[in-house]
Order: C-alpha cells, then structure tokens, then sequence
C-alpha cells in the first residue's frame, strides 16, 4: 500500500497517519474496530475458559464452574498477580488485543497493521532503545525511593510469586501494555485523528476514553486520564509508540 503526499512529513504525523492511505475511507477506521472488538472477545473468552479448564485439572479441586466463577467475580484491583492462573487471565486478557487488531487490518486491507507501530513504515527497535534508557531513568528512581522510604523494612518480607507466575507476569506484562497502546494510542488515536485531522483532539479524546477503561474513583480517572495524554503525547512527538513509557516502565 503506498501513502500520498510522501514528501509531506508533517501531514505523516502519528495520530492523522491513518488517513494518508489511498485506501481510507472514513468509515473503515469504524468497520475495523468493529471487528477488533469482536475478535477480542472471542479469545478472551477463549482464554477465561481455558484457563478456568486448566486450573480446575490441576492442583485445584474446584470444578471448571466454580474456577470460571471466581474467575469472573473477582474485581479488577483484587487480581493476584502472585497467583500465575490469574496473572494469565488478567495480563492474558488484554494482550489478545494485539491479535485481535492484526486479524481486522488483515481483514479490512485499508491499511497495513505496521502503521499503528509508528508513522515511520513499522516499528523501530533503535527509537525504542534510544528512549529506554532516560525511561528507565525517570521511572527507576522514584520506584527505588518509595521502596526506601516506604518500605524499608525488610524483616518480615515474603516472597509470593513463585516461579510460575513471575514468568506469566515477566512475559504478559510488556505484552499487555503494548496491546493497550495499539488499542488505545494506534486505532483509537489514529481513527480520532482521521477524522479530526487535529492530533491534540485525538490525544485528548483517546485519553478520555482510556480513562473511562478503568475502574476507578474519580481522583483515579483523572490520574488515568492524565496518564493516557502523556502515552498520547509521547505517541504524537515520538511518531510512534515505541518510546511509550506505558510499557517501557511495565518491563522495569
């Protein structure tokens, strides 16, 4: 698929980048997120069944009933990253977003999957070391404060993840960031900006939406919010989500 106007660098700004196709057409963006969604439920599901079969042939006697049920009634902030089964449902869930989307571009055609990486022809591993060290940087050191001042104490620690669930997290865990900035900051930031042709409008609209993901008390929202414009905003400068701090901070 060739762009127009490829002398044009900044009409290939990162949230406007879908509309420089010659194949797009405003309501594509619509019919591939339709199909998105519908993908993305379909192999949650599948995940959320397989892993409740799973866990119930395994060293849990509870029936594949009971383990889909606790499953499913556990609320979002009470999810033990500890425990590898949920660590697979909770990361597990958000990280098929990826495939989900890639199955509708592949669908759709308007477009290829590559463009929701950057506006730059796909993702580029040197922006993404270029940026990971003044991320690790900014993010480490009010980690290891807090850790210091906070929680200084060390006599009674407990190590609580075991083998199992520190390799689902190690591995979901960056999966399932950059899932949410495909989802959030490619399709849904980008659709905005085809139709907007503003990127401010887009960062702040995908950011909203973001925001609305996640359920929390108003003070939360706002931090979400607030966090969603940056990933937007680093998107936007960056051209690309390869400098995200959303998952470069989920690998530290």
């Amino acid at each position: 698929m060739s762009l127009i106007n490829e002398q044009n660098t900044k009409e290939h700004s990162y949230p406007v980048y879908g509309r420089q196709f010659k194949s797009y057409r405003w309501y594509k963006p619509i019919i591939v997120g339709v199909l998105f969604l519908a993908f993305y439920l379909a192999f949650a599901v599948i995940l959320i069944v397989g892993v409740s079969f799973a866990a119930s042939s395994a060293s849990t006697p509870d029936s594949v009933i009971e383990t889909l049920r606790s499953i499913l009634v556990t609320n979002y902030d009470d999810l033990d990253l500890a425990n590898a089964w949920q660590s697979v449902v909770s990361l597990g869930a958000v990280a098929v977003m990826i495939p989900a989307l890639w199955l509708a571009s592949v669908i759709v055609r308007d477009r290829p999957f590559s463009s929701y990486s950057s506006s730059r022809g796909g993702w580029s591993s040197r922006v993404f070391w270029k940026s990971f060290p003044v991320a690790f940087i900014c993010i480490s050191i009010p980690i290891l404060i807090d850790e210091l001042v906070y929680h200084h104490n060390i006599d009674n620690f407990q190590m609580k993840f075991s083998i199992a669930s520190f390799a689902v997290v190690t591995i979901l865990g960056p999966l399932q960031c950059i899932a949410e900035e495909y989802a959030f900051r490619g399709l849904l930031m980008q659709t905005f900006g085809s139709w907007f042709r503003l990127p401010v409008i887009a960062v702040i609209l995908q950011a909203a939406v973001f925001a609305s993901q996640h359920p929390y008390n108003t003070i939360g929202k706002i931090g979400i919010l607030v966090s969603g414009c940056v990933f937007g905003l680093s998107a936007w400068i960056g051209r690309g989500i390869e400098a995200s701090p959303r998952f470069i901070s989920q690998i530290i």
